[in-house]
């Protein structure tokens, strides 16, 4: 129940920096938005880390204190939703589940009426002269998005990679 707890004042922390960063890309204030990005990378590192925890728990322990954390836990949980709506989830499933379960909570509806995160970083490029096309240019003109790509799929230990292919193959 203190994980979830925790969580649940991390993600109070994750939404306030979420804000900070829409305010910052709608400024065009990208040092100051990459400033809270990485606030919010050690953040969700965090909450990971503690979540993690739980893999350890067989089901029949966790309900046995699911019933006390009431609208805290997971999907219900209401900043979590909103850390969804704010990171720009809008795929009509998502719509869906929150309405199934009656009113948007404000919170969460406050995010659904924003902007993006990635519109938002499309207009700071845009802003900044640049279109989304030039991002995947390397230096000297090259293609460096397909460059990368094509390394990250080479092996240095083939042998391990196909043994470790063999034993985890699913079928």
């Amino acid at each position: 129940m203190i994980v979830h707890q925790a969580s649940e004042l991390w993600f109070k922390v994750i939404l306030h920096e979420l804000d900070a960063v829409v305010a910052s890309l709608k400024k065009f204030e990208a040092q100051l938005a990459l400033w809270h990005v990485g606030r919010l990378t050690a953040m969700m590192r965090i909450v990971s880390s503690q979540l993690s925890s739980l893999e350890l728990l067989p089901p029949q322990h966790f309900l046995e204190f699911r019933s006390f954390l009431g609208t805290s836990s997971g999907s219900q949980s209401v900043q979590f939703r909103a850390i969804e709506a704010a990171s720009g989830l809008r795929e009509p499933h998502f719509i869906a589940a929150l309405e199934a379960h009656g009113p948007i909570p404000p919170r969460v509806q406050k995010c659904l009426d924003q902007p993006t995160l990635q519109d938002l970083l499309l207009s700071l490029i845009e802003h900044e002269g640049t279109d989304v096309k030039q991002l995947y240019v390397g230096p000297g003109g090259t293609l460096g998005a397909r460059y990368l790509a094509k390394t990250v799929s080479q092996r240095f230990f083939p042998k391990l990679w196909e043994a470790r292919g063999e034993m985890f193959v699913s079928g």
